[in-house]
């Protein structure tokens, strides 16, 4: 720190020019020495001084010292000036990185974004809703089709059996040959034959035609259900959204917990400065009382000092170039939530009521979803 070359300069000086007694040679000499050897003004060199001025003050106070102790005195005071700039710096550097740690902002849930994707989510569902009326059609239309293949097929199950049912119980009165007898029962076994197969054949091309209907309906099943997949993925964005999941929380976020730390890691180099700053004020202190017992003892006159020493050791120096520090509650993280919590009954009637019909809401699955359909509004947000 400035000042200790000329603290030096003037201690070796003045007191070589007031030496009167050995001890106070001695003790001159010590003090010369640990401010030479002292690279930077500190506690352990004011301890030094305030030691030797200590030692200095049993041998008495005389008239020949007084320039000498007043232009120490004097530099005490620009080294104590030097202390509370650096204590000033501190404060300057604190309050930069505090007020850089409060830059990070974030306004709260974006309302318009959720109108936006509200909006959506329900235009989708109209479609959806479209696409399921279609879908629908077409399997009714296969439905009609199915019971029509299932009674022909009933009816060909009733004479699709073994041994056929109705046996030849003609009269043989009629019959002048056996010739006219086989052709008539050739005749009727024919005509069964042909019902049988008529029948048959009803059933497979009627069950052929609903399983070419419902193959046909394949398209539409596969265009509503990736509809509707489409439109819970709408639903996720928008709940996702009323969290916060996004690119703008995602920012801040990051920008609060990177300069949040830079704050936290100046705020304790600055608390481990301001302890070691407050310590050497201390002592710049405790010198100044010993300077001014010296000045005291020198103006009335005596060289009895006992009194003034004993003052400065009985008195507790707690001034100091104290920091002024930022509580971490003054700037919370801000909660990037929407004020009503996806899944609750709230939100339910305030995003999902009235959707169009044959359409249904999908479960909530975002990070800050209440019970599904609990009567709570309130976020609970999982971090």
């Amino acid at each position: 720190m400035k000042g200790i070359s000329s603290l030096t300069c003037l201690l070796c000086f003045g007191f070589t020019s007031a030496r009167k007694t050995t001890n106070r040679q001695q003790t001159l000499v010590v003090l010369e020495e640990r401010l030479a050897q002292a690279p930077a003004l500190g506690a352990d060199s004011l301890e030094g001084i305030e030691s030797s001025l200590l030692a200095m003050a049993g041998e008495g106070a005389t008239p020949e010292l007084k320039p000498f102790v007043d232009q120490i005195f004097n530099l005490t005071v620009r080294m104590k000036s030097e202390v509370e700039k650096q204590a000033t710096e501190s404060n300057r550097t604190l309050t930069a990185h505090w007020e850089d740690f409060k830059s990070c902002r974030y306004d709260g849930a974006d309302e318009e974004g959720l109108k936006e994707r509200s909006a959506r989510h329900r235009a989708c569902r109209e479609v959806e809703s479209s696409v399921w009326s279609t879908m629908q059609g077409c399997e009714s239309i296969c439905e009609v089709k199915n019971n029509t293949a299932q009674s022909y097929c009933e009816a060909f199950r009733t004479i699709n059996v073994y041994p056929p049912t109705g046996d030849c119980k003609w009269s043989n009165n009629h019959m002048k040959s056996t010739l006219p007898y086989m052709m008539a029962l050739r005749d009727d076994y024919l005509q069964r034959y042909r019902h049988w197969a008529g029948n048959k054949s009803l059933c497979s091309n009627h069950t052929s035609r609903v399983t070419d209907c419902y193959a046909s309906c394949k398209d539409q099943e596969k265009a509503y259900y990736d509809k509707k997949a489409e439109c819970d993925r709408y639903q996720s964005d928008l709940e996702a959204h009323a969290c916060g999941e996004t690119p703008e929380c995602t920012k801040y976020k990051c920008c609060y917990d990177t300069k949040k730390e830079a704050w936290e890691t100046t705020n304790a180099s600055v608390a481990a400065q301001e302890a070691s700053l407050i310590v050497e004020y201390r002592a710049l202190l405790r010198i100044d009382c010993l300077l001014k017992a010296f000045n005291n003892s020198i103006a009335a006159a005596t060289s009895d000092l006992s009194a003034g020493i004993e003052v400065c050791r009985g008195t507790t120096f707690s001034a100091g170039p104290y920091v002024t520090y930022y509580d971490i509650k003054d700037n919370p993280i801000s909660d990037c939530a929407s004020k009503l919590a996806p899944g609750s009954q709230t939100w339910i009637a305030e995003y999902y009521s009235n959707l169009p019909e044959h359409t249904a809401f999908a479960t909530c699955s975002a990070s800050c979803c209440v019970a599904w359909g609990g009567d709570k509004a309130e976020i609970l947000v999982t971090r």
